[in-house]
């Protein structure tokens, strides 16, 4: 009774934009599915040759490269979230604008093969960060945005975006 109240209030809570992601994910296994996604994430990216890494599948759509830079961008910023709400930081985090950051990627002008060099950094970062946390800090909430969350949430948030991605990125960039 106790959970099925605790993932009631939890779904309450948490607004669809979110949702979505966490929705996705076991959250049992997340410092696994953090592995798992990586992997595979890499895998896909790197058989991308470079004419596909500017690939638009629609006008003001980002390019595979900035979808690419979008996850690293939105992994960081979660990730510091956790690590902050672990360490009971009780300040109450802002937004980030995606668009706003998207809108420097035309800036970018590192090889391919760098960005997905910091992608994998940035996620093996992320997965020591969650394998270190105990149950107790994983369970533990604050505030971004204006919506609380804990810990492991924002690890479910982090593969679930992932996955959320790569599916758009198979599905309407690189369909087979």
């Amino acid at each position: 009774m106790e959970t099925l109240l605790s993932t009631e209030m939890s779904e309450q809570r948490i607004p669809p934009f979110y949702r979505r992601y966490i929705d996705l994910i076991d959250s049992n296994l997340i410092v696994h599915i953090l592995e798992e996604n990586g992997r595979e994430m890499q895998e896909f990216a790197r058989s991308w040759s470079a004419e596909m890494t500017a690939y638009r599948y629609q006008e003001g759509k980002w390019s595979a490269r900035e979808v690419i830079l979008h996850m690293i961008d939105a992994e960081r910023i979660f990730a510091c979230r956790a690590l902050r709400f672990a360490r009971r930081d009780p300040t109450s985090l802002p937004g980030f604008d995606e668009n706003a950051y998207a809108e420097t990627y035309a800036e970018d002008e590192r090889p391919f093969s760098e960005i997905l060099k910091e992608m994998e950094i940035v996620r093996s970062s992320t997965t020591a960060l969650f394998s270190g946390f105990t149950e107790k800090q994983l369970k533990r909430q604050g505030t971004a945005s204006g919506i609380t969350l804990t810990v492991r949430e924002l690890g479910e948030i982090i593969a679930g975006h992932e996955q959320h991605h790569r599916k758009i990125l198979m599905e309407r960039y690189f369909p087979e």
